[in-house]
């Protein structure tokens, strides 16, 4: 009996949990909803700033100036130089002349920086014209420094 009682107290209750339940669900489910269209209203807001700005630019004067024929054939903005640049060929041939006598002049000082040590080693190292003298006074050989060598 006791049972019955809290059953028939407490259905209502469960009843109203329930319809709650449900309901907080409904609100959850269109909560994402409406973080997605809140999205889409801030691109909506950007798309109508860049249909503003298109509408203030005036397109008529770019078309017009595209289709003008006494304008320039070209669009007033350089190209980028990719190959080379023309020259006046008297400077190129000056240029040219400088940088040759650059080069030689380096190719120059690197090779008599050395020349004084080398040429003393040389001197140091190389055998002099010796003579031998037999017991008869007469010259036996002399030696000549040669390059080459016989395997």
């Amino acid at each position: 009996m006791i049972e019955v009682a809290i059953l028939a107290v407490l259905s209502p209750l469960q009843t109203s949990i329930d319809t709650l339940t449900m309901r907080v669900k409904a609100c959850k489910s269109r909560q994402g909803v409406t973080s997605k269209v809140s999205a889409l209203k801030v691109e909506v807001a950007d798309l109508r700033k860049v249909v503003d700005y298109l509408k203030s630019t005036n397109f008529i004067s770019l078309i017009q100036a595209a289709d003008d024929v006494d304008a320039p054939k070209t669009s007033g903005i350089p190209r980028d130089t990719t190959g080379d640049a023309h020259r006046d060929e008297h400077t190129v041939g000056e240029s040219d002349a400088e940088t040759d006598e650059e080069k030689i002049g380096v190719k120059e000082e690197n090779i008599f920086r050395d020349l004084t040590d080398l040429a003393g080693k040389v001197v140091q190292t190389s055998p002099v014209e010796n003579s031998m003298v037999v017991s008869s006074g007469v010259v036996a050989y002399e030696v000549i420094p040669s390059t080459d060598a016989q395997v």
